[in-house]
């Protein structure tokens, strides 16, 4: 029997007691279920603020839904960290999480609608605000030993530099190599490693002598501004600058050239002589690894969003778990007292998968989770990759792919030839 007091409803409470929540209501109040949706989640839940993901007093992501942002996000980090997961596999996922909790409605529709309508609703501030914490902690801890004689190294385009701070080093390729460029980076209170430009002649006759192959040279400011340069900004360039220009000689068989020529802002030779900076621009090729392994590894190199609005958001997602992965690197790295350029990041994402599942069986016990994320910092902190200086990485590709035609046309129409869907020569 219902019991109701319809001319006192405060006193309804205290009289019959408060009704009983749905499971729906249970699961959106409860701050953190008995187990948590991924075993990503269990694994990196500790490295992001719980509170960007909370419901909004105000706003699209204020009401009770039943694919809140908590649930959303980690549902999405996992489709981008399990390369080619569907959102019909994640939607699976929740729905299966829900129903083992005994806290998901019964009438929940399995149409991927819903979930893709609550992707769209995770705001780009929210993802921007979670990508800069993870790498301001990637950042934060990163030991003294492992930076080249400064706090930080940037190769970002010119619309970052004024997150460099003084004493970082921008290490760049020579696409960056300009009088301008070095000025703004200057102007931070940075310094720059740059390879010099093919069309700025490296004439060693001119400037003072500093060695063998080392000059003090002065570039004078461009007559004309350029025109991804804004025209108040390039009147308030100095009238020249003086910079350092280093060349050496590439002796590994495989690379492109014998000779490169550097310039940089780092005048002083006995701090940072030719050597270190020679050994500090081929580090510069670790950038173009991490570039293969977000595209390849993680998958980013086909984008599965159809509006620009949820590709941004994807790309956003592809950063988070890209840093996730890289925070737990660097932890294995410090615990282990292992060099972090060691660390394989392929070996280190399979760990995580298998780890992570076992973490996630463990919930409720968190001395076992303590002990199984212990085991895999170990883990990743023993898969090692092994020392090859010198080695060849030439571009190209070790298997052939199969020789059938191009999908150049909606699958309706498109039309293939019945000799063995083969394009002729």
């Amino acid at each position: 029997m219902r019991h109701c007091t319809p001319f006192f409803a405060a006193f309804g409470p205290l009289l019959f007691g408060k009704p009983r929540k749905s499971a729906l209501q249970r699961l959106l109040q409860s701050d953190r279920p008995s187990r948590s949706l991924s075993q990503f989640q269990e694994a990196f839940g500790h490295l992001i603020p719980q509170a960007l993901l909370a419901p909004k007093s105000s706003g699209k992501n204020s009401r009770e839904r039943i694919f809140p942002p908590l649930v959303t996000f980690w549902a999405f980090l996992a489709q981008v960290l399990e390369r080619g997961s569907s959102c019909r596999d994640a939607l699976w996922r929740v729905l299966a999480w829900g129903r083992y909790e005994g806290r998901w409605p019964a009438n929940v529709s399995e149409d991927t609608g819903g979930y893709c309508q609550a992707r769209a609703r995770l705001e780009d501030e929210t993802l921007a605000q979670i990508g800069s914490h993870l790498a301001d902690q990637l950042q934060r801890n990163t030991p003294r030993g492992h930076l080249w004689k400064h706090q930080h190294e940037a190769s970002l385009a010119r619309a970052l530099f004024k997150l460099l701070a003084a004493g970082d080093i921008l290490l760049a390729d020579r696409g960056f190599c300009s009088f301008a460029t070095l000025q703004a980076i200057l102007g931070q209170g940075a310094d720059a490693v740059l390879r010099l430009h093919q069309a700025r002649p490296a004439d060693f006759r001119r400037g003072r002598r500093l060695g063998r192959n080392e000059r003090l040279v002065t570039w004078t400011k461009p007559l004309q501004c350029l025109k991804h340069w804004d025209a108040q900004e390039f009147a308030t360039l100095p009238p020249t600058l003086t910079l350092r220009l280093l060349r050496y000689r590439i002796a590994v068989p495989g690379f492109r050239s014998e000779e490169v020529v550097l310039v940089t802002t780092l005048l002083d030779r006995q701090s940072y002589p030719l050597e270190a900076l020679a050994d500090l621009y081929f580090q510069r090729w670790n950038v173009e690894l991490h570039f293969r392994e977000i595209k390849t590894l993680l998958g980013m190199d086909v984008l599965r969003c159809l509006s620009p609005m949820m590709i941004l958001k994807e790309l956003a997602m592809h950063r988070i778990a890209y840093n996730l992965v890289r925070a737990l690197m660097q932890q294995a790295s410090i615990t282990h007292h292992v060099a972090l350029p060691r660390l394989f990041f392929k070996g280190s994402l399979d760990a995580l998968e298998h780890f992570a599942q076992a973490i996630h069986a463990a919930t409720g016990k968190p001395r076992k989770q303590a002990a199984l994320l212990q085991e895999l910092l170990r883990t990743i902190a023993a898969d090692l990759l092994p020392l090859r200086p010198g080695r060849c990485q030439p571009r190209a590709k070790k298997r052939r792919p199969k020789n059938y035609h191009l999908l150049t046309a909606p699958r309706h129409q498109m039309r293939v030839p019945s000799h063995r869907n083969r394009p002729r020569a």
